[in-house]
Order: structure tokens, then C-alpha cells, then sequence
């Protein structure tokens, strides 16, 4: 397990210093900042947490999923063509653990970028 806990870090750090990572918080940012606009010109304000709240919500319901292939494919491809998995598996670590750390690592860094998305906006 402590094996699996090592990958996940090396798995977020790495995920959050991609672009894609860094491009999909930025564009979930300024989506979430331009619906909370749109969704403030009306005069009730419950009315006007709602309609926002169910924008921002449709909004998480494309980007999550974008996001996940996106990190998903990248992190064991990347791992992959670099020569890193095989290093990594040569060590006593199982497949299961390996691919587990990267899963962990993968979601820790999805839930990092849609909090920091929706903290700027």
C-alpha cells in the first residue's frame, strides 16, 4: 500500500504540471466566472443561485469526464514512452498497486484542478 500511496504522489505532481491540467482549470475558471455573470442579471437572488448552480453543474458534467480520459491516457503513456514503467515495475510493486497509485494520483489531481477552477471564478 505504502508503495501504491508513492505512486499517487508522483502522479499528482506530475499531472499538475500539465498543460492540460493547468488549460481545463483555467478554461473551467472563466466558464464558471462568465455563467455566475450571466446567471447574477436577474433581480431574485434565489432564482439566480439556482439558474447558476445548475450552469456551473453542466459545466462539471463535461469537464470531468474530458479530463479524466485526458489524465488517464497521458499518465500511463507517459510512463510508457518515457521507460518509467518499466523501471517502476522492476521494483517489488504489483500492477495492481502501480495502477492504483495512478488512479489516486489521477482523481487527487482532477479534484485539485476542478476546486482551483472554481476557486478563481
Amino acid at each position: 500500500m505504502r508503495s501504491a500511496l508513492l505512486v499517487a504522489k508522483l502522479t499528482f505532481r506530475e499531472s499538475i504540471k500539465n498543460r492540460w491540467v493547468i488549460s481545463f482549470s483555467l478554461g473551467f475558471a472563466i466558464l464558471s466566472f462568465l455563467f455566475s455573470i450571466v446567471g447574477s442579471s436577474e433581480s431574485e437572488l434565489t432564482s439566480n443561485f439556482n439558474q447558476t448552480s445548475a450552469m456551473i453543474l453542466n459545466i462539471l458534467m463535461l469537464f470531468i469526464p474530458l479530463l479524466g480520459f485526458t489524465l488517464g491516457a497521458q499518465t500511463v503513456a507517459g510512463d510508457r514512452e518515457g521507460g518509467s514503467l518499466l523501471y517502476l515495475l522492476s521494483h517489488p510493486i504489483s500492477k495492481n498497486e502501480y495502477f492504483f497509485g495512478k488512479f489516486i494520483g489521477s482523481i487527487w489531481a482532477l479534484i485539485t484542478a476542478i476546486t482551483a477552477g472554481l476557486g478563481l471564478a
